[in-house]
């Protein structure tokens, strides 16, 4: 059905707000940081590495390593079948803890987005209940996203270049844009006007300036294509399944109440919050 007027605008949600986190590539310390350990061997306390071990263990249950997904090729390449505990090189064990950490801190980003956007009103929480389909060819929401990437925070984490020489595991453009195709399929199922949404995001800054470049980009591909509301968007019918290591934004939550709603967006946090201390414990990085 098609957007409807701005004077519709969805009753507020008290949903508490997260704590600000920068987009990871705005975010010159920690980008930095992550420089310094590609000059350098580090070697984390016993304990700190028994708890990365565990929790690398337990997200990688969660996805199927053997399926050839290009996300997670250089994740799961040489991971030994006995555990990621029985690994020879020791960096192999702290590059995916940096994997797991830039995915889930992304993510987070933009998981900001959208309950700043239920705060005012203008998206449902509804919109997460039913099970969202990550591998999509729908016009509706791939449009939408393109619009998203037009913001210099989801273009900059989008527009990464992986040096061909010398690539990383925690360049994470692909992910990145999967997530904010999440965002998008959220927002066309929770609002009642999409160009309203839009411009909250503009006018509030919350995910950066217009990239010009990308503007011009979106303007000459996809500006005649009109994005309408759908409760169905993007629904999956084999329900809910993360699309890559690492993947933990909430959806597929079904027939939850809001108050049960608000509890599992707690809970996706607390997740977060369990890999953001493991982090910062194996490689002693604190701001």
């Amino acid at each position: 059905m098609p957007a409807q007027s701005r004077n519709s605008q969805l009753a507020p949600v008290p949903v508490a707000p997260t704590p600000q986190i920068r987009w990871p590539l705005s975010d010159t310390k920690f980008m930095s940081f992550l420089s310094e350990l590609d000059q350098k061997e580090h070697i984390p306390t016993p304990q700190a590495n028994q708890e990365a071990v565990i929790l690398l263990e337990k997200w990688a249950s969660e996805v199927d390593p053997d399926c050839g997904n290009p996300m997670d090729i250089g994740v799961f390449d040489f991971w030994p079948r006995t555990g990621i505990q029985d690994s020879p090189v020791q960096q192999f064990i702290g590059a995916r803890v940096v994997t797991l950490y830039y995915r889930q801190r992304s993510q987070l980003c933009i998981l900001e987005v959208f309950m700043a956007l239920i705060r005012k009103g203008l998206v449902s929480l509804k919109a997460l209940r039913k099970p969202w389909q990550a591998w999509s060819g729908e016009q509706n929401s791939n449009v939408m996203s393109q619009r998203l990437m037009v913001f210099e925070e989801g273009h900059r984490e989008t527009e990464i270049k992986v040096p061909e020489e010398e690539p990383h595991v925690y360049w994470e453009n692909d992910t990145a844009t999967l997530a904010l195709e999440w965002l998008a399929t959220m927002i066309i199922r929770g609002s009642k006007d999409v160009n309203e949404v839009i411009e909250e995001i503009e006018n509030s800054g919350m995910m950066g300036g217009r990239n010009e470049t990308a503007w011009q980009d979106y303007q000459t591909r996809c500006a005649d294509q009109e994005v309408v509301c759908n409760s169905e968007e993007r629904v999956a019918h084999g329900g809910p399944e993360p699309p890559f290591f690492g993947f933990w934004l909430p959806h597929g939550l079904e027939n939850m109440s809001e108050k049960e709603i608000r509890r599992s967006i707690d809970k996706h946090l607390e997740d977060f919050r369990r890999t953001e201390t493991v982090f910062r414990g194996y490689f002693k990085f604190f701001e």
